[in-house]
């Protein structure tokens, strides 16, 4: 009786191999699906973002085109009102020279603006710190502070 017990032992540990080997194979399987059908769905997306990427370098080509052809009618139009042709040319050069010195004091006053990841920082260090101290709690805790 000690062989059968023993047998059947062995064959129910050979069955529970079997199938955590199965089930291994098909977890694996499972994710290289999941990645085909990811990388498929991004190629399609990249070619949307890619046509819609082109319309817009398209449109902002015409408004360009729009915005030269607006500041010669300006220029001509304070011509007709009398101003000499330099003159009517230099004043819409300075409207733009205006413009841009604003959206270059607005884009200085942004980028000050700007401070970084603190508190990705603050939980790296943290983190850091509790992998040296070998506190398994802190970093538990602190990527728990991440998620919120």
């Amino acid at each position: 009786m000690p062989d059968n017990h023993a047998a059947s032992e062995s064959g129910a540990e050979q069955s529970l191999g079997d199938l955590v080997a199965t089930a291994s194979k098909d977890v694996s399987t499972l994710v290289r699906a999941e990645i085909a059908l990811a990388k498929a769905e991004i190629a399609a997306d990249a070619k949307r973002a890619g046509l819609g990427a082109g319309l817009f370098i398209g449109a902002g080509l015409i408004g360009h085109l729009v915005i030269i052809l607006l500041s010669i009618a300006l220029a001509l139009g304070l011509h007709a009102a009398g101003l000499w042709d330099w003159l009517s040319f230099l004043i819409v050069a300075l409207l733009y020279i205006l413009l841009a010195g604003l959206l270059v004091l607005v884009g200085v006053r942004r980028m000050k603006k700007i401070t970084g990841p603190k508190r990705t920082i603050e939980t790296l260090k943290a983190d850091i710190s509790a992998l040296r101290r070998g506190d398994d709690e802190t970093a538990v805790a602190t990527a728990g502070a991440t998620a919120d």
